[in-house]
């Protein structure tokens, strides 16, 4: 955290202006004010600052709804703003000291982890609205939702147990009893339908979701960080140690990295995996082995799919197919902490763990999914119903909001009508074109 936390002098000054003029002009005088003034400063990527009043850990953005969320842990309460105008639409109170979010991208809910107690937030995307969800055994220590069956999976933090909550009505619907301690960690495979469950006991039990049979066991440390690969469908985790790559189903280990981890961000193109670690190394997703090295860090991590650059908290901005650095934004920021990407327009949110502002990221620069865009400007997404036309160069795939490829696409009309409806973007890693359409029911 230490290497994140921004200690210059000036920096500090322009904290105290920035929450002083929040206070007196509000939130989006703010961020027009920090948008003009600052870019000379912080180049083309510094769009703003927003001033939630408390401190933040993490931030989500549902992009169903075009709207972000930030759980503020000391003030129990999640602030709900307006992706578009990025204005405060309300601020909810919740319980727990909240921290974690999961977006359930069949309902439009947005679900947030408690620190301590026994009760989940739910939130509907589309009012706003809070319900309460009582977690048995011990409260919730961990969540996963699956999109395929439209589940959410909860992790109790007494025993090895796992909770499966219907995502349409909010109710418990049966419990997965593991033969372990504590579930620390769950994440959901898209890609094969199958959950991977860590636990304290330093067992991983991957379970499959149809079925909710233990598919495969291993006994191993529990991790902290996980991703998959859109591509191949491999899932990666790692801890302070090590770096595994499991096969799709979780059946095999494919390579073990002698890698620290404490930050991991699958990036496609073609298939590669950042790790950072204090610097970020290049996993080529094919064999398994470090290719390169970035020689800056900076936390956690998100990858902009339509423009093929990642973002670090950190500020550190990487051109995702060269793997160089193009830019480290000096955000004036006591501690980065969460990151999240917007992909109906592109932006990219880091909250302050110590501060109590949100800042606000944006490549300014035309890309070729916004050729002839305004710099800022907010531009909505393509509506489709049945047919989607792709331009191309060259075939293309769509991903869904969790980066999942869902289809492919021919230059030319395609037919997406057996889609769900939902937020989607269409890439081609190998030229970098791309285009960001919702599917209507």
């Amino acid at each position: 955290m230490s290497m994140n936390t921004v200690n210059s002098s000036w920096e500090k000054v322009l904290r105290v202006v920035l929450h002083c003029a929040a206070a007196a002009l509000g939130p989006a005088v703010v961020l027009v004010l920090t948008a003009g003034l600052l870019a000379p400063v912080l180049g083309q990527y510094w769009e703003g600052v927003i001033d939630i009043g408390e401190y933040q850990a993490q931030v989500l953005c549902n992009p169903l709804s075009n709207k972000i969320y930030t759980s503020n842990y000391d003030a129990n309460t999640v602030t709900i703003i307006d992706g578009a105008t990025r204005q405060i639409i309300v601020t909810r109170s919740v319980s727990g000291e909240p921290r974690h979010f999961c977006l359930n991208t069949v309902s439009n809910k947005v679900y947030c982890l408690p620190n301590s107690g026994s009760r989940l937030a739910v939130i509907d995307g589309v009012t706003d609205s809070v319900k309460r969800l009582t977690i048995p055994h011990g409260g919730p220590s961990a969540f996963a939702f699956n999109s395929t069956l439209n589940r959410l999976y909860v992790g109790c933090d007494d025993e090895g147990t796992v909770v499966v909550v219907d995502g349409a009505a909010d109710t418990i619907l049966r419990e997965l009893h593991l033969e372990s301690r504590w579930v620390s960690t769950l994440f959901w495979n898209p890609a094969t339908n199958h959950l991977f469950c860590g636990t304290f006991a330093d067992t991983l039990f991957v379970v499959d979701c149809q079925t909710d049979e233990v598919r495969a066991r291993w006994f191993i440390a529990p991790f902290d960080v996980w991703c998959y690969s859109t591509t191949t469908g491999r899932v990666y985790a790692g801890d302070p140690s090590t770096v595994w790559a499991f096969s799709p189903h979780g059946d095999s280990v494919l390579a073990t990295i002698p890698r620290g981890v404490q930050n991991i961000c699958a990036v496609p193109f073609p298939d590669k995996v950042y790790i950072e670690d204090g610097w970020i190394y290049v996993l080529d997703g094919s064999t398994g082995g470090i290719v390169d090295t970035i020689r800056h860090g900076g936390g956690g991590m998100v990858c902009d799919t339509s423009k093929g650059k990642v973002y670090s908290v950190g500020g550190v901005v990487i051109d995702a197919r060269a793997d160089t650095l193009l830019a480290t934004v000096p955000l004036p920021a006591f501690a980065p902490y969460g990151i999240g990407w917007n992909p109906l327009d592109g932006r990219v949110y880091v909250t302050d763990f110590g501060g109590d502002s949100v800042y606000v990221l944006r490549d300014t620069m035309p890309g070729i999914a916004e050729a002839g865009a305004t710099p800022g400007q907010y531009r909505p997404a393509l509506l489709v119903r049945r047919s989607l036309s792709w331009p191309g160069p060259g075939d293309g795939q769509i991903l869904d909001v969790t980066g999942r490829r869902v289809a492919d696409v021919r230059p030319g009309v395609n037919d997406v009508g057996r889609l769900p409806a939902g937020v989607y973007t269409v890439v081609n890693a190998r030229v970098g074109a791309a285009t960001r359409f919702v599917k209507l029911d």
